[in-house]
């Protein structure tokens, strides 16, 4: 909900906003309004714009699910997701009341009646899973990314394998069948419940190892199918069995391996469905096999050196599937027990899951990928990103199930225009579940345009657009374009093949669309740069330039259509007969492209000094200047005589990143990367450049440039010593980044405006017609760009944060 007025964390800013109203804004630039707005969850801005009737376009990410939308539309990105396909497409199914799903147990006697385990308890649905109900499962608060707390597994027990027909018959007929008990994994130990859930008993503790607590932290449960108290478990590298439901527990130790996997617990144990007492298990990355239901282990021999899960085929004896590898670079399967062993992928496999299709063996899911053949050919799985389970219905054959939290996590994306007063005007979701938005355009006519990465089969591409179909790769950035009122007018992949990430977006006078990225694909040249047609149908051009070390982070358009990439470059990039400066040194420098609008290379330039150099940010003006904005650590960056800041500043005197590894100790990082900014004629050649920052890391996220040749940067710093001139907030109480926004003038000679501002890790900034600049970002604090607080430990409750500045 928006606030009214001034939101508390900015009330210091209120002192300065009458200030400044007091001096006057056209002299003074200053605070107008800041406003929050979002729902229950966690909800950023990634990119800005404003159209010629001064509206402020919105557009980032939100894993809320009662963001304030005008148009009813949903959030797509529930952490259950179903396919009835065998996992070629995927929809959402629905999500927990509160928290994250970590597992999923469905009745096989009944398979309307699921159990959900989750980030905040444990849920029960009588309906398939479109609704469900908390059970009565207090657990403590989870104020972290699951499985790290709440439900780590849950088990239904029954005694029985798959061949339950005559008890689904009893049980829907109301005939008491056979008394199933409910295991569940938790923070606080296992849990068990012998009447479906409604009240819940703690197991007896497991044996200490050590000084190990070995009651916390359980990795995972898994049921023998044919007797129903017998549950193994696992905590802090060490395995548990207990044959009586609980009451007791035993270590035990299979024979370990040495290949690879050096630590940790058995991550799974697979009991084959046909034979009693048959049970697999991996040990320090060592395949064992029992037969007398584990208390007694033989190793296998195997011939991969490590293996970290371990699956049976629900369809046939003595078929059993393994993940390889040290990081999980294979898939292994075997019809015979383990006697022999093919590979059926060798390739890796993201997550540490693996599901075969009771109804048609050859359909195998993972955690990221799918085969319909038997592994004979393997996609990727769009889901948006790795399953932590997929569970096949055992009532209706084929559906698969797939717990999929990280979709619930990363969220999807929103598009929301605001008008000059701050008033929302329409809001909605967009992209599909997994889908990220990375850029923001409005033309001349109020059009807005979005770009962003589609991660999962729900993208909503248009009929006719130049990319319909989900990607093979599981991932694709895309283009969309909505009418002023926000009525979509068409979405589309682009260009699937080669996986640009975080695209850059711009459009031109004529409404063509110009995305750039960086690519990553084995026959990827570095940046690529893709114009699409105005109606969105074809494309008008698609070049890539560089070599494996350049990156593209930034693209504009000028008035007569010519594109500007900006980016990243090592000394390997080719020389060209219009190559406007050398390499200046260090590890990478800045790089400048600029292309006809036809595509063909008219200039490229690197742009830096003697250290490291990196363009974030781009904006041209009417007279096709070329603005530039990124980091520096060079002490002979090319800035010009009469720039605000002729210096480096250097030296930081406290840590700028604290990495607590765990394995070597601390580790502490010293940055003192100061932001440039630079305005380049047309042809490339530097009008100004300046420094801006304090002693510390300075790190710019946007820029945009108004009527006048002013400069607008927002960003993060942790200098204690940022310049601050007509500043409307404090500084941080610690030495930890936090937001910032600058206005140089025209000539890059002097600030206007410089202050902190809390809108979170990366601010973006728009300006309108008459000079104001819009930020957005979200109230979320931000956090060292390596690692090392202050980071968010939960993942709800960071709001849309706007503000508005006067020019």
């Amino acid at each position: 909900m928006w606030d009214n007025g001034v939101s508390g964390w900015a009330s210091a800013a209120m002192a300065c906003l009458l200030l400044g109203t007091g001096l006057g804004l056209a002299d003074t630039p200053g605070l107008v309004f800041s406003k929050t707005f979002g729902g229950s969850g966690a909800d950023t801005v990634t990119a800005i714009a404003t159209d010629p009737s001064g509206a402020v376009i919105l557009a980032g990410n939100t894993t809320s699910f009662d963001f304030p939308v005008t148009n009813n539309s949903h959030n797509p990105a529930t952490d259950l997701s179903s396919s009835v396909d065998g996992g070629l497409t995927w929809q959402s199914l629905s999500r927990l009341p509160s928290g994250w799903a970590t597992a999923l147990a469905i009745d096989p006697a009944d398979p309307q009646v699921w159990y959900a385990g989750g980030s905040t308890g444990i849920f029960q649905s009588t309906d398939a899973g479109t609704t469900w109900q908390p059970l009565n499962v207090p657990l403590p608060p989870c104020n972290y990314v699951p499985p790290q707390c709440g439900i780590t597994g849950l088990v239904i027990a029954d005694g029985h394998s798959l061949t339950l027909t005559r008890e689904r018959r009893m049980w829907r007929e109301g005939t008491p069948g056979p008394v199933r008990t409910l295991y569940a994994a938790t923070v606080a130990g296992v849990l068990k419940s012998t009447d479906s859930g409604r009240t819940w008993q703690v197991s007896s503790p497991l044996p200490n190892q050590g000084k190990k607590p070995t009651t916390a932290f359980i990795d995972y449960l898994v049921g023998d199918p044919f007797h129903a108290d017998h549950i193994f478990t696992a905590a802090h590298g060490v395995n548990f069995d207990s044959f009586d439901g609980g009451n007791t527990w035993s270590s035990y130790l299979p024979p370990a391996g040495s290949g690879g996997v050096t630590s940790g617990p058995t991550n799974r144990v697979a009991f084959d469905p046909f034979r009693p007492g048959l049970v697999y298990t991996v040990y320090y990355g060592k395949v064992s096999r029992s037969t007398d239901a584990g208390r007694s282990w033989q190793s296998i021999a195997t011939p991969f050196l490590a293996s970290s899960a371990i699956f049976a085929d629900p369809t046939t004896p003595g078929v059993v599937y393994v993940l390889a590898g040290i990081q999980n670079t294979a898939i292994y399967r075997t019809s015979d027990g383990g006697v022999t062993w093919s590979s059926s992928l060798t390739s890796t496999v993201t997550g540490e899951y693996l599901a075969v299709d009771p109804a048609n063996s050859s359909v195998v899911l993972t955690s990221s990928l799918r085969t319909g053949d038997g592994g004979v050919t393997w996609s990727s799985l769009p889901l948006g990103g790795p399953a932590g389970q997929i569970v096949f219905d055992p009532g209706n054959p084929g559906r698969a199930i797939a717990v999929s939290s990280f979709n619930a996590v990363v969220g999807t994306g929103f598009l929301t225009k605001l008008d000059a007063g701050g008033q929302i005007l329409f809001s909605t979701y967009f992209g599909g579940f997994g889908a990220t938005i990375s850029g923001a355009v409005a033309d001349a006519s109020g059009n807005i345009y979005v770009a962003g990465i589609a991660s999962s089969s729900s993208f909503p591409a248009t009929a006719g657009a130049y990319q319909t179909d989900p990607p093979p790769s599981g991932q694709a950035p895309f283009v969309a374009k909505f009418g002023p009122a926000g009525n979509l007018v068409f979405a589309s992949y682009m260009n699937s093949s080669r996986n640009p990430y975080n695209p850059s977006l711009a459009v031109d006078s004529k409404g063509s669309i110009v995305i750039s990225g960086t690519v990553s694909a084995a026959t990827a040249i570095g940046c690529e740069v893709e114009k699409l047609a105005p109606d969105g149908g074809a494309l008008v051009f698609s070049t890539a330039f560089g070599t494996s070390s350049t990156m593209c982070s930034a693209a504009a358009e000028d008035a007569a259509g010519n594109t500007i990439v900006g980016g990243t470059a090592g000394p390997d990039l080719a020389a060209t007969a219009n190559m406007a400066s050398r390499f200046g040194g260090g590890t990478e420098d800045g790089v400048l492209a600029k292309f006809d609008p036809q595509g063909n290379l008219i200039h490229a330039s690197y742009l830096g000094g003697s250290g490291r150099d990196l363009v974030n940010a781009l904006a041209v003006d009417a007279s096709g200047n070329i603005y530039v904005a990124g980091t520096t650590a060079s002490a002979d960056f090319p800035v010009t005589g009469g720039a605000y800041q002729t210096g480096l500043s250097a030296i930081c005197p406290y840590p700028t990143a604290i990495d607590e590894t765990g394995l070597v100790g601390t580790l502490t990082f010293y940055g003192d990367d100061d932001i440039f900014v630079a305005k380049l004629n047309s042809s490339g050649a530097i009008v100004y450049a300046t420094y801006l920052g304090g002693l510390c890391m300075n790190l710019p996220s946007g820029m945009a440039v108004d009527t006048s040749g002013n400069v607008w940067i927002t960003g993060t710093s942790d200098s204690d010593a940022f310049p601050q001139v007509n500043p409307f907030e404090p500084a941080p109480t610690d030495e930890f980044y936090q937001g910032v926004v600058a206005g140089l003038d025209s000539k890059g000679a002097a600030l206007r405006l410089s202050s902190w501002i809390g809108a979170g890790q990366t601010p973006v900034v728009s300006v309108d017609s008459k000079g104001n600049a819009y930020v957005g970002g979200s109230t979320m604090p931000p956090r060292s760009p390596d690692s090392g607080p202050p980071g968010p430990t939960v993942l709800t409750g960071w709001k849309v944060a706007l503000f508005k500045l006067g020019g």
